[in-house]
């Protein structure tokens, strides 16, 4: 019976070794797969590297840096288990899919990425940015007038910080818009005119040698016959800016530039 008691004793024993030891070799592979050098083992990360190395974040006057995982991984408890376990598929992306291997394909994710970081942040109220800057540490009334107005505003409205901080270690995406509708506005500028209607271009463009008129001015149409439509362009000069013409008097709303022939084939009325 003592035996038996002290076989289990034994295996009890040796399994709160082995259990100890797991867990502090887990701790340790946790902490070490954490820091900035091992992030940039991989090669697809040398391109964010050198946009962060341009950045507060990553030199300051303050002689304070913030590393990777400062940023990216929660400080303790799930977060910051699920943000390991994330981290996985970085690894596979890395040495299988290659998906981000050069510079054209990190660009053409860097949006998602993005979105995948904001999204992360937004859902843990900036717990990684909030690690290091506090609202109750601010000293807001030294900040800037702007600074002050976003602060007070947040802390009232109970936004977080990457609702306004976006793209200040990374270069933000390059937002796509939808162009539709310009190319059809630029279709249309294309049509055919008749005597009497007005057109508005739709970039700068040049009235043969004597000006060059700023997208959205308006041209009246005096001659639509030949192949080129003859315009009526109208505007104010101003003394000391004769070249120039504006959308009134004493407005700079510049509607044309005019060249040394421009300025003489112009019809002066009033003074």
């Amino acid at each position: 019976m003592r035996g038996k008691k002290r076989s289990g004793l034994l295996f009890l024993l040796i399994a709160v070794v082995v259990g100890g030891g797991g867990l502090l070799l887990a701790q340790k592979a946790l902490h070490k797969t954490s820091d900035t050098a091992f992030c940039l083992s991989c090669h697809s990360m040398s391109k964010p590297f050198e946009e962060y190395q341009g950045t507060v974040h990553f030199s300051n006057q303050k002689g304070i840096r913030a590393e990777c995982a400062d940023c990216h991984i929660p400080k303790s408890g799930m977060d910051y288990l699920f943000a390991k376990l994330k981290a996985s598929k970085d690894i596979y992306h890395e040495f299988v899919s290659g998906k981000i291997d050069s510079d054209d394909k990190f660009e053409t994710h860097r949006q998602e990425m993005a979105e995948t970081v904001w999204k992360e942040l937004k859902a843990t109220d900036s717990a990684t940015c909030r690690s290091c800057h506090s609202f109750d540490a601010m000293d807001i009334a030294s900040q800037s007038e702007s600074a002050q107005k976003m602060h007070n505003k947040a802390q009232k409205g109970g936004e977080t910080c990457i609702d306004c901080h976006k793209g200040i270690a990374h270069f933000p995406p390059e937002i796509k818009m939808d162009d539709n509708a310009a190319h059809e506005l630029e279709s249309q500028t294309a049509t055919s005119v008749t005597n009497g209607a007005h057109i508005y271009p739709f970039k700068t463009s040049r009235i043969g040698e004597l000006a060059t008129v700023n997208p959205g001015t308006d041209l009246t149409v005096v001659d639509a016959s030949g192949k080129q439509p003859i315009v009526l362009l109208q505007g104010y000069q101003m003394q000391g800016s004769e070249n120039t013409l504006y959308l009134a008097a004493g407005q700079r709303l510049a509607l044309a530039t005019l060249s040394e022939e421009g300025i003489k084939a112009l019809t002066v009325n009033g003074e």
